[in-house]
């Protein structure tokens, strides 16, 4: 969303956030199911419900407090919202790995290594100053998978499973997302060294007139 703001030029419109609102929103999917908070929005907003899946409950529940704050629906609030031309003439460079198993052990290697560094801990912290109901670290990964395992609902290996699964899962949208950018040029961790990332990306921005000479 960041990087779409930046590079297209579009703005959003003025909706505050209502982190009360958000936390009660949250504490109803958890109660009534999602099926119960999505039919809520369907009330309210059923253009946005129509396109957001019931399952995806941090959008369902941004909808929600869109109209809920503002008066207005989510589609109303992005027409209001303005595309302009961008002020940047930008090149999109992003890497990628083609070898979805190297993919797959790097991530789970991460994880093992942040754990070596005292996420385990980290996450406690954040669970004893009670940042367990915020809907920021309630969707964080590396952060929610443990709450479950602070309150004996599962194992630590199940809660470090669902950390790597869920950072696998985030890497395949990751992918998606770049993917859908025009022109936008991929460099294969897989088959590339660091030094030939470094080379292959430099060539391209001098090919597209963003770099001269040396590096």
């Amino acid at each position: 969303l960041y990087i779409d703001m930046l590079l297209s030029g579009k703005t959003l419109a003025d909706t505050k956030a209502d982190d009360t609102l958000r936390i009660e929103l949250y504490e109803k999917a958890e109660k009534e199911g999602a099926k119960a908070l999505h039919e809520y929005l369907e009330k309210l907003d059923p253009v946005s419900a129509a396109a957001i899946h019931p399952n995806n409950i941090k959008r369902v529940v941004r909808a929600i407090e869109i109209y809920l704050t503002s008066g207005r629906t989510k589609t109303e609030q992005d027409q209001h919202s303005r595309l302009t031309d961008s002020i940047y003439d930008y090149k999109v460079i992003y890497l990628d790995c083609s070898d979805r198993k190297l993919l797959y052990d790097r991530i789970n290697s991460r994880v093992d290594k942040m754990l070596e560094q005292g996420l385990e801990k980290e996450a406690s912290i954040l669970y004893r100053s009670g940042l367990r109901d915020t809907p920021t670290a309630s969707q964080a990964i590396g952060y929610k998978e443990f709450f479950p395992y602070f309150e004996q609902d599962y194992s630590l290996k199940e809660a470090v499973d669902e950390i790597k699964r869920n950072t696998r899962r985030y890497a395949k949208r990751q992918k998606t997302y770049f993917n859908r950018i025009p022109n936008a040029f991929m460099l294969d961790i897989a088959t590339e060294s660091v030094d030939g990332i470094y080379c292959k990306a430099l060539d391209f921005i001098r090919s597209e007139g963003i770099a001269k000479g040396g590096a």
